[in-house]
């Protein structure tokens, strides 16, 4: 079963330090509290066991209060990241800076950085637009979500992206990304590109309905999957388009998480064609995001566009 938590992303004295940036560039979760012990033996144990063993090292309660959460937190668990869960001119107030799904990465899904963010858990952001919601009682470090009233206020349409159902059987299929591919497997898969993480189901069916339409319009021969970690390339007698396919909730956050992967595909190609870029989404852009592609459009020095595929009925816009 898919739990949804709230973790909390500032250290410090007086929680001012905002590490979310930090966590976001490692893909991970983290809490400080007892940062000095590794706690890779008690992880998925007992609340008790958690409780019994910090509390015989002197930890404080609020230590042991988080940790045991944190603790645990499992493969496939949901998680939303806040900056702040205090209220605001006495209004209640939760801002939420993104949303991610805990992944398992080298054998290891938690693992303990003595150096700099304490007990750590591997995840893969899905969304970080910011969010602000008028939802009070959530100031402590890490809270878990049961009302389903409450998880689809703080987790929204990201709920979708969290479906048990869509998460389960999280298998990590390993495969070599530079060997091109006339098919796409649907299955959660480990990427092997500059860093290893679970694929999102919904990614994979994405990038196999868009690429059927592709061959449908141009023929099987002009579309492979995986040649040199572009999701989806598509060759023309004088052109050449590169999609890189995204999951998130909104085109925005499609776009900041992939076109930085594009402009690097980009800068290995070395061919004669036109080179095109596509970032490939499953929603439509909203009015208030198309001055960003615009901009976007106007400042790099390649062909840019979005495009909403939408799987829920297996139609490609």
């Amino acid at each position: 079963m898919t739990n949804y938590y709230l973790v909390g992303s500032k250290y410090g004295e007086h929680n001012n330090v905002d590490i979310f940036p930090e966590l976001y560039r490692r893909s991970v979760i983290s809490v400080g509290f007892a940062d000095e012990i590794d706690l890779s033996h008690l992880y998925l144990a007992t609340e008790e066991e958690i409780i019994n063993y910090l509390s015989e090292r002197g930890e404080p309660k609020s230590s042991c209060n988080a940790l045991k959460k944190f603790l645990q937190i499992k493969l496939g668990d949901v998680v939303a990241i806040k900056s702040s869960g205090n209220p605001k001119n006495g209004v209640s107030y939760l801002g939420i800076q993104g949303y991610a799904v805990v992944v398992e990465r080298d054998g290891r899904i938690y693992f303990h950085d003595s150096n700099e963010l304490g007990h750590c858990l591997h995840v893969e952001y899905f969304d970080t637009d910011f969010r602000e919601l008028s939802i009070g009682g959530y100031a402590q470090t890490i809270h878990l979500i049961e009302d389903l009233e409450t998880i689809n206020s703080i987790f929204g349409q990201n709920v979708n992206f969290a479906n048990p159902e869509i998460r389960k059987n999280a298998a990590r299929l390993r495969f070599n990304r530079r060997i091109a591919s006339s098919e796409v497997n649907t299955n959660p898969q480990s990427r092997k590109g500059g860093d290893d993480y679970i694929t999102n189901p919904i990614h994979n069916k994405i990038q196999s309905i868009f690429g059927q339409k592709l061959k449908k319009i141009y023929g099987s021969e002009k579309v492979n999957f995986e040649i040199d970690f572009v999701d989806i390339t598509l060759e023309l007698d004088n052109e050449i388009y590169y999609y890189e396919v995204k999951p998130f909730a909104k085109a925005s956050s499609c776009i900041k998480n992939g076109l930085g992967q594009l402009l690097v595909y980009a800068s290995r190609y070395s061919g004669s064609k036109k080179l095109k870029l596509r970032i490939v989404g499953p929603y439509p852009v909203e009015s208030e995001e198309i001055s960003l592609i615009q901009f976007i459009k106007s400042s790099i020095n390649f062909d840019f566009e979005y495009i909403d595929c939408q799987i829920e009925n297996d139609h490609v816009a």
